[in-house]
This record gives C-alpha cells, sequence and structure tokens, in this order.
C-alpha cells in the first residue's frame, strides 16, 4: 500500500542505473541537451508553461527561483522520473 503518495499520471520511477547511463552516453558523445516547448501539467497546476532550453556539454547552470516556481519539475523532467505534458 502507498498511504500518503499522490499518484500522477505523468510520473515514471526508473532505476537509477538506466538514469546514470543516459547522461553518460551523453556526456561521453558530447551531446547537447535541448528542450523545446515544455509543458508539465498535474491535477489543478500547470507546474511548467512552454520551457525551452539548450544546454551545451561542460556548461555549468544555477537554477533560482521562488517556491512553486517549477525547478524540481524541471529537474525532474531533464531526468525522466516526470513525462512531460507536451514537448
Amino acid at each position: 500500500m502507498n498511504r500518503g503518495l499522490i499518484q500522477y499520471p505523468n510520473f515514471r520511477l526508473e532505476s537509477r542505473e538506466r538514469l546514470y547511463s543516459n547522461f553518460t552516453a551523453m556526456i561521453e558523445e558530447n551531446l547537447p541537451l535541448e528542450l523545446k516547448g515544455v509543458t508539465c501539467e498535474f491535477p489543478g497546476v500547470r507546474a511548467l508553461d512552454d520551457v525551452t532550453l539548450a544546454f551545451l556539454p561542460g556548461e555549468i547552470h544555477a537554477l533560482a527561483g521562488e517556491n512553486g516556481a517549477g525547478k524540481s519539475t524541471l529537474l525532474k523532467v531533464i531526468s525522466g522520473l516526470v513525462i512531460p505534458t507536451k514537448g
């Protein structure tokens, strides 16, 4: 039983090994990471709205914002833990 856990239809949990292997492959192949028009909605809230970003290998970025701005959701989308509604 999952007491207290909210189940969202677009939440996907995968093994750490698979996530790490995807990132390792991107780093080894020197591939950029690109997000285009990403929208992520949960029941009653739009966490991300048409987000477009690009990251090149070796770059360092910071992510800042108020509580509820979608920072954690963005990182979960990038890592593959949450499937975006669009984009």
